[in-house]
């Protein structure tokens, strides 16, 4: 049978709800847009090979008549040696259009992030990297899995699979002759077997690896606390004390600067995460809210940062817009903020910014000042005999792209200074 679309993944992410999930969701729409049955929509093993059938043969037959292939990218997938045969054949068919067409557009493979590597990306499937305009910039450092984890992606998602359906109904018009023979797929070229072996000891570490920590609570939680739940969502990445998401503003900014964005989980070993990430001279951005500190979890998580001092962190404390505006409520929050860290409100480090940011355009130069101020620690850690504002240390951290003006002064919920 000829299928309009099939889908290379590895069986190691098979258990993955979510594969089947996107799956179903690129059937239906491939099925309704070229007009054909779901079953020749999309060829997908585990539910396209009836029981008791021979496995081989049937994928064989699936890779020689599909028109189009969508993989489905992670670290499992280039330790595949099988998707690596897989994602051959399509490259060679596509050569072969190619070279029988001169001029005439030959896309026929998709390549998605499904779950990022830390490894490059393989030359051949970069070459043909998907994106498009609705996917927001966490489908670069998150990929397509964890924009379906949540809801709030759900209209990006949905523009997102109505685009890509188009686009596999484009490639189809190419008319991609099948391939009359295929030989044993133990005997055909595993293209990825090319990458060297990832090596743990040698992941990128280094200034421009950006942690952030959301100490927000989610609404459930707030509501529990007793507390106005108003501007906070399902995780802390969701809160949004002047109208967006934290985790929004954390991901463009590091998208802006060059910097690889991750996410350190509140949680039992919060300051052991910190602590290895000062000693892969790493960034971790604090991100924290006054009233979540009510919460026994996160004060549980935190209780013992006060008595730390970590060159590579910074903490930044959004007051929610009633709190700025009430006098008497922000000082409150200080207080609540004081019994948790009182040698750090007493006495400061380097970007730490406990009651300076009241509003978005604040919060967004508050976070570049601090990441900034952070990686001048981290390019001067180790280097104790030179001052970190010496002009050799100015000097490395413009070529590392690090502001170097002077740090602003940010006004407090009273307009105090901090």
């Amino acid at each position: 049978m000829p299928y309009s679309c099939f889908v290379s993944y590895s069986r190691a992410d098979r258990l993955d709800a979510y594969v089947q999930q996107f799956v179903d969701d690129l059937r239906r729409e491939l099925s309704l847009a070229a007009g054909v049955a779901p079953e020749a929509a999309v060829f997908f093993d585990t539910d396209s090979i009836p029981m008791a059938a021979e496995w081989e043969p049937t994928i064989r037959a699936a890779l020689c008549s599909s028109k189009t292939c969508v993989s489905l990218c992670s670290a499992n997938y280039f330790d595949s040696p099988f998707c690596g045969r897989e994602y051959k054949v399509f490259m060679d068919r596509r050569s072969e259009h190619a070279r029988r067409n001169p001029g005439r557009d030959s896309d026929i493979i998709f390549p998605l992030i499904w779950i990022p590597t830390e490894e490059p990306i393989p030359q051949s499937v970069s070459q043909f990297q998907y994106s498009h305009a609705t996917l927001p910039v966490a489908y670069q450092t998150q990929g397509l899995r964890h924009l379906m984890k949540l809801n709030k992606y759900a209209d990006e998602y949905t523009e997102f699979l109505a685009a890509f359906v188009r686009k596999i109904m484009g490639a189809q018009r190419l008319n991609l002759p099948d391939l009359p023979y295929l030989p044993p797929m133990s005997s055909i070229e595993d293209v990825f077997s090319h990458i060297p072996a990832a090596n743990p000891g040698e992941r990128r570490r280094g200034p421009n690896r950006t942690y952030f920590v959301f100490c927000a609570a989610n609404n459930d939680e707030m509501e529990a606390s007793g507390q106005n739940a108003d501007g906070y969502g399902e995780t802390g990445w969701d809160w949004a004390p002047y109208g967006s998401y934290v985790g929004v503003l954390a991901q463009d900014l590091t998208t802006r600067l060059v910097l690889r964005y991750e996410e350190m989980e509140i949680g039992a070993e919060l300051l052991s995460e910190m602590q290895s990430a000062e000693r892969n001279k790493e960034i971790v951005i604090v991100i924290l809210d006054a009233r979540t500190m009510n919460i026994p979890r996160y004060a549980r998580a935190l209780e013992r940062y006060d008595e730390q001092y970590f060159i590579n962190s910074a903490v930044i404390v959004p007051w929610n817009r009633p709190d700025v505006e009430g006098r008497s409520a922000g000082h409150e929050l200080l207080e609540r903020l004081n019994q948790h860290f009182p040698r750090k409100l007493v006495q400061p480090p380097l970007a730490h910014y406990w009651q300076g940011v009241s509003d978005e355009d604040e919060l967004k130069k508050t976070l570049e000042a601090a990441v900034n101020i952070v990686r001048m620690n981290v390019l001067a850690l180790g280097r104790v005999e030179r001052r970190a504002e010496s002009p050799e240390l100015a000097q490395q951290a413009k070529r590392e792209g690090i502001s170097v003006e002077s740090k602003p002064v940010l006004g407090g919920p009273s307009g105090s200074p901090s």
